[in-house]
């Protein structure tokens, strides 16, 4: 059946309309991706092109770190590309990071300056951007601070954002470093990385401050205060805050050393008494050394077993010899009625249920004593 011309003519603008209306953004990954199926100039190698591909595919694979890293490097070769510049932002918001987030707010402002098309985009991707809140974030990162407190917030600024201040082996890294452990009260751990920092950048006002106060709370004055007198003296605002952060310090770090001791276990009473276990019980001799520092009974020897049995009786397996006994299962006190264990005068014998093997303990003396055990 031949279509009339008439619905062909509305076909074509209907789809012509929609082509119109894709998203830039999107209309441009296309073009380029069918520019490299193709071997085409727009992503020959080393181009924005190629490299702007290279981060659109971790990005596609959230890997938003290394795709911040791709475009920019597109952004290095061409700054007026308002898809790169929007990836970039768009990869630095998705790492939710506040500081990421300020270093954004730049390239999705250039993105929509040079393409007004992206801002529909822009607001649905990242509604935070829509509702303003995006515009309230200062590159200072957080305006309340003040003192040390802004010196960190700069330093993290820069941390996030590749700044030099905290580039590799920089005096700002070691402090950045450090702080985490001062924030914790491991401040030994944070002089290890105040100091260098110190080295590096003896004029640091902050990170004298953090060393001072950091061996203060340890106790090792005449250094500390070296330290705390010099950042005072550049900069003297620090005095108001000084003797607060040193008393919080120090009660931090006492109590994370308090933390650090070995904590006693309680002691187990062990359990006397029960339904008594039969079978056969292996001896052990223990013999309480008063050499040990510690204190306690040493050097197990075998001593034999014998036999127990539901009747009352007990047989001492080494000779055949039988003996009767008695058990009170309230206080777990057994007593040798007659035979082997009788004539050895055993002063007191206690059964212990316990959870694998039961045992009886055959007391002679207070320093001497015989263990049998009986594995259930």
């Amino acid at each position: 059946m031949k279509i009339p011309s008439i619905l062909l003519f509305v076909s074509t603008l209907i789809l012509a309309s929609v082509t119109h209306a894709q998203d830039p953004l999107e209309q441009y990954i296309k073009r380029l991706r069918q520019s490299e199926a193709s071997g085409g100039s727009e992503t020959a190698f080393l181009s924005v092109g190629s490299t702007f591909l290279y981060g659109q595919g971790y990005f596609e694979s959230k890997q938003y770190d290394l795709a911040a890293m791709y475009f920019k490097q597109a952004y290095e070769k061409d700054s007026t590309n308002a898809f790169v510049n929007y990836q970039i932002a768009a990869s630095l918001l998705k790492q939710k990071n506040q500081y990421k987030a300020e270093e954004a707010k730049r390239y999705w402002q250039n993105a929509v300056r040079l393409n007004a098309g992206l801002q529909q985009r822009l607001e649905k991707e990242f509604p935070e951007v829509k509702t303003g809140k995006a515009d309230s974030i200062t590159p200072s990162g957080n305006a309340t601070a003040k003192g040390i407190a802004a010196y960190i917030e700069a330093l993290k600024y820069s941390q996030a954002t590749g700044g030099s201040r905290t580039a590799m082996n920089s005096p700002g890294l070691d402090v950045l470093y450090g702080y985490g452990y001062y924030e914790k009260g491991d401040y030994d751990l944070a002089v290890m990385r105040f100091r260098p920092a110190v080295t590096k950048d003896p004029d640091d006002v902050n990170a004298n401050y953090l060393l001072g106060v950091s061996l203060l709370a340890q106790d090792q004055v005449r250094e500390g205060s070296t330290y705390l007198n010099k950042a005072l003296a550049g900069d003297p605002m620090l005095k108001q805050t000084a003797d607060a952060d040193i008393a919080k310090a120090k009660s931090l770090f006492q109590q994370k050393q308090k933390d650090k001791l070995p904590k006693p276990s309680p002691d187990t009473k062990p359990t006397f008494g029960g339904k008594l276990v039969y079978g056969n019980y292996v001896c052990t001799e223990t013999v309480w050394s008063g050499s040990n520092t510690n204190g306690g009974f040493q050097s197990p020897i075998q001593r034999g077993s014998f036999s127990l049995k539901p009747d009352g009786t007990y047989r001492w397996l080494d000779n055949g010899n039988t003996g009767r006994y008695r058990y009170d299962a309230q206080t777990g006190n057994i007593t040798w009625l007659s035979g082997p264990l009788l004539e050895k005068q055993v002063k007191t014998s206690q059964f212990q249920p316990g959870k694998n093997i039961a045992q009886i303990t055959l007391n002679f003396s207070e320093s001497y004593r015989w263990e049998c055990g009986c594995k259930k």
